[in-house]
């Protein structure tokens, strides 16, 4: 079981997908999982995009586009300093344990929260049935609190 869970925490969960437009000539990837060595992304004509998809490693990543040879981030997509004045994007690739591991607490949690909303619903049906009836009896031998009792 151990050694599964050790396999399962290194295999990727998906490959990864990188997509790119507005180029003219061409489209190349490069991030941390290469040493930043830049790859070529194919194009689609009938998308107008670059893409390539990549098997890497569970871990988190940085990676920029060359388009027609200039570096690029894409500022719609997650990204931060690289503590050098870079601006990379930033990829976090989960592994097949971490989504196993996600999908099983969302499970539990899913079961705890039906598990709430029935309690709730008979404690709800309690209370009208109890309460309306204890309710007009209490209400009627109200005690005095001057009445010393």
């Amino acid at each position: 079981m151990e050694q599964q869970l050790k396999l399962l925490s290194k295999e990727a969960a998906s490959d990864v997908d990188f997509v790119c437009c507005g180029a003219e000539n061409y489209v190349k990837v490069a991030g941390s999982w290469n040493k930043w060595r830049p790859q070529n992304m194919i194009y689609s004509e009938p998308d107008d995009v670059w893409m390539l998809s990549l098997n890497l490693k569970p871990g988190r990543y940085q990676y920029k586009y060359i388009v027609d040879g200039e570096w690029i981030h894409d500022p719609t997509r997650p990204s931060s300093d690289d503590g050098k004045g870079n601006i990379n994007n930033v990829i976090v690739v989960e592994s097949k344990l971490d989504v196993v591991v996600r999908n099983w607490r969302m499970a539990k949690l899913q079961k705890t929260v039906r598990r709430l909303k029935k309690t709730h619903a008979e404690i709800k049906e309690l209370k009208q049935k109890l309460g309306t009836c204890w309710y007009n009896e209490v209400e009627k031998h109200k005690l005095d609190p001057k009445a010393g009792v």
